[in-house]
C-alpha cells in the first residue's frame, strides 16, 4: 500500500459465491483510512460471505476486490484457510512483516 494512499478496501462488481450458489450480486464499496463501517442485514443476507471474501476464505470469482493494495484475485488460498491482511490501527501503515504471509499468484499476467 502506498504510504500516501487512503484506500483500505475497494470492491467493484463483486459477485460472491458459496459452492456454486450466488450469495451476493454486484457489490460495490469503497472504504478509506479513518472511515468506520457498519455491516448490517438480516440473517442469511450475505454479511459473513462478504467478510469471508475480504479475508480470502472465499475466492473472488467475478468482480474486483482490492484490500490495502492487494488484488485478492492474486492471493492463493490453499487448504481452505484464509489469509489475514492486517496492520495496527487504522491510522498506521500496514505491518510489512504481517504481509509476508500472503502468497501472490502472478500466473494470470
Amino acid at each position: 500500500m502506498d504510504e500516501n494512499s487512503t484506500l483500505l478496501v475497494d470492491v467493484k462488481g463483486l459477485n460472491v459465491y458459496q459452492d456454486d450458489k450466488l450469495i451476493l450480486q454486484n457489490v460495490n464499496m469503497h472504504v478509506d483510512v479513518g472511515e468506520f463501517v457498519y455491516l448490517i442485514g438480516k440473517v442469511g443476507s450475505g454479511k459473513s460471505s462478504l467478510l469471508k471474501t475480504l479475508y480470502c476464505e472465499l475466492p473472488v470469482v467475478e468482480g474486483d476486490v482490492n484490500v490495502v493494495g492487494y488484488d485478492l484475485k492474486k492471493i492463493k488460498n490453499s487448504g481452505g484457510h484464509g489469509y489475514s491482511i492486517c496492520g495496527g490501527n487504522s491510522a498506521d501503515k500496514p505491518n510489512d512483516e504481517k504481509m509476508e504471509t500472503l502468497e501472490l499468484d502472478d500466473s494470470n499476467h
